[in-house]
């Protein structure tokens, strides 16, 4: 028996999630991440792989994340703090902040 077929997760299966993930007709449409970690790099190509044009705010981005940004020209990496302003236009804003205020203030700003 391999990992993952007795109901118990296996080191490549996607952990517990605290929220839904969410089906979006993506293809050139413009999408915002905030955050430079391998979690939000993972969030970013996902983003581009449905085809999103992808603007990723992030002031010290990981290797993976600058991989990333390399090799898809679709995933523009802009290495500054994020701003409500940059919110504009875009289908959908994903985060990987880096704590409650942060995740707060993101979502304020998505929603205004």
């Amino acid at each position: 028996m391999t990992d993952g077929e007795d109901g118990d997760a296996g080191p490549d299966l996607i952990r517990p999630l605290e929220t839904l993930p969410v089906f979006l007709r993506a293809r050139g449409r413009r999408m915002i991440v905030v955050g430079g970690a391998d979690g939000a790099a993972w969030k970013a190509e996902l983003l581009a792989a449905a085809g999103a044009r992808v603007d990723v705010f992030a002031l010290d981005p990981s290797e993976r994340m600058e991989r990333l940004a390399a090799a898809r020209p679709e995933v523009a990496l802009l290495r500054r703090a994020w701003s409500a302003a940059d919110f504009a236009g875009a289908l959908a804003v994903v985060a990987q902040a880096r704590d409650d205020d942060e995740a707060r203030a993101v979502v304020a700003a998505a929603r205004a």
